[in-house]
Formats: structure tokens, sequence, C-alpha cells
């Protein structure tokens, strides 16, 4: 079976997953998106869909000349690259999770930030999408957020990634990387309180702050901290 020249790229999500096909000149040559019925509450519950999205996608299944796939995970830790070994991944997040972090230890380095996330991802997925492609690159969806966050152009920014019951907030000034963590977002009581909490950790003062919004973004959020924020902009396609 012949490669083609494009790069797959899947979004695994607990509110749902999407992906795209992009030809080397960025043209989209496929695409698509399934929202669940109800969130999830953890990645490892979401492996009958993605057999489900191979067996009833031929696209998604052909050879491509790369594949990434970007998976929401709560459990992730950002470290120094001065500070990490390709050998660490397993202890940090050993350390920081013990016994209750039984997945495969993974990580990915932001060159942007001079830094590694370590994050863990169920053996199920690597194993079924590692024996469809093996090509295949794993990365926490926190890592494409890091991307978004660099995308915008205030100097003050924010950007909150959604799903299931809770999201991942970055915050940065310049090309500084203030903050990056996971809170509880049941509501958007909870979410504004931290949303505001993340930007006093960081120093920000969010009249003069940018706030971008990710992928199942409550439907009266953006109305709820446009108050709060000096632009307030929702994208509900995720993150691809």
């Amino acid at each position: 079976m012949s490669v083609s020249a494009d790069r797959l790229t899947i979004q695994l999500g607990l509110n749902g997953f999407s992906f795209k096909i992009e030809l080397p000149d960025g043209t989209v040559r496929d695409s698509g998106r399934t929202v669940f019925e109800s969130p999830l509450e953890d990645l490892a519950e979401i492996e009958d869909s993605v057999v489900a999205l191979f067996d009833g996608n031929a696209s998604v299944r052909g050879r491509h000349s790369a594949v990434d796939v970007f998976c929401d995970t709560w459990k992730y830790a950002m470290v120094p690259s001065s500070m990490f070994s390709d050998g660490d991944a397993q202890a940090v997040l050993s350390s920081l999770y013990g016994a209750e972090c039984r997945e495969d230890a993974l990580f990915c380095r932001t060159p942007r930030y001079d830094a590694v996330i370590v994050f863990p991802i169920p053996s199920s997925i690597v194993d079924f999408i590692g024996g469809v492609h093996e090509n295949v690159r794993f990365y926490p969806a926190v890592s494409r957020l890091l991307d978004k966050i660099g995308e915008m152009e205030a100097n003050n920014r924010m950007a909150a990634y959604f799903s299931g019951s809770r999201m991942a907030v970055a915050a940065a000034e310049q090309d500084r990387l203030l903050l990056l963590n996971t809170f509880d977002a049941e509501d958007n009581a909870t979410a504004l309180y931290y949303l505001l909490l993340a930007a006093r950790e960081s120093m920000l003062n969010p009249g003069h702050t940018s706030l971008s919004l990710f992928n199942a973004v409550p439907d009266s959020l953006p109305e709820a901290v446009s108050g709060f924020f000096s632009d307030v902009v929702a994208k509900r396609e995720g993150l691809l």
C-alpha cells in the first residue's frame, strides 16, 4: 500500500473526537467530528469509539506520511528540558500520581518553552492505533493549547481548553509562559472563578488580557467572562 504525502491529525477527547487530513500545502483533504451524548470521565472509556472511528473511515485507516494523535488527559507534568532525560517519564508520573497512573508514560518536547510534557495514555489506545499506523506520535491536548496561546497576538493572553467537567488553562506574557494547569469547570461560576484565579496567579490584569476558549465551551460562558477580560473568543471546533 502506497503512503500518502499528507498528515493525519486526530483529537481524542472526553466530549468526542475529530480528525483532519492535510495536504503538504495546508489544504484539508478530509475531516470529521463526532460529539458524544454525554462526556466521558476518563480517556480509557474512549477505546470502543476509537475502534469505530478507524473501522468506519478508510481515510483514517490509510497510510499517511505523518500521524499525530492529541489525547485528553488531565494527568501531565511540564518539566524543564535541562531536568529531564528520555527514561524519566514513568518516574515523573509515578511521583505525582503513584499507583493511580498505570498507563503508558509518554513525553513530548515543547521547544518554544524549552520544556518537556510528560503524560499517560491508556495502553489499549497506544497499541491499537500503533498497530494501524507505525509512524504515529502521541501528544497531550495541553501541548496543542500551548501552540494556540503562542499564536495569539496580544502581549497578555490566556487560553482555556474545555473537556468533560474540567478545563486546562495556559497564561503567557509576550514570549514567557506563566502558567499551565487544570481546574474544575463544572459550571460557569466555577470556570470564571478559576480563570480569574489563573490570571491572578500569573500576575495578569484580566482587563488587559485576551482570552481564547476552545472545544466544549459552555454556551453562556463567553458572555459571562466578557465583562472581566479585554476580549474573549470562543472556538468550539476543538484544537485541530
